[in-house]
């Protein structure tokens, strides 16, 4: 199946607004009971999931199938080095590709760009 979706600036944002959630990096949705925290917390593909259907189920796995899906691997695994600020060689070990096969995509570079344009516009760090 050959994915051509993309994630912009202006869904992330407004997915945010939507949901209320805060922005985060590192995990795909942490709970608000979390650290007494009074609303929840999700990175840049969990707000997109949780802003599309708010009562999907709020923990990594489905969140991921969900997005592979959607987006296909290798510009979510991009997306997720870019908004996390990370390089591939420390991402999630669970996904089955190779490094340099998956990394060496035109889908994971446009993924990558992405996440790097989202996280710079809903993080404060």
């Amino acid at each position: 199946m050959s994915h051509t979706e993309t994630i912009t600036v202006k869904e992330v944002r407004d997915a945010y607004e939507q949901t209320e959630l805060t922005p985060m990096k590192g995990q795909m949705y942490r709970d608000p009971t979390f650290e007494e925290e009074t609303i929840g917390s999700a990175c840049g593909i969990g707000v997109l999931r949780i802003a599309e259907s708010p009562r999907a189920m709020r923990n990594e796995s489905p969140i991921f199938q969900w997005a592979k899906r959607k987006y296909g691997q290798e510009y979510v695994e991009g997306f997720i080095d870019g908004f996390d600020k990370r390089t591939h060689n420390t991402s999630c070990l669970w996904w089955a590709l190779e490094e340099e096969s998956l990394t060496s995509t035109k889908r994971f570079r446009q993924g990558l760009a992405a996440g790097k344009r989202c996280a710079k516009a809903v993080l404060n760090d």
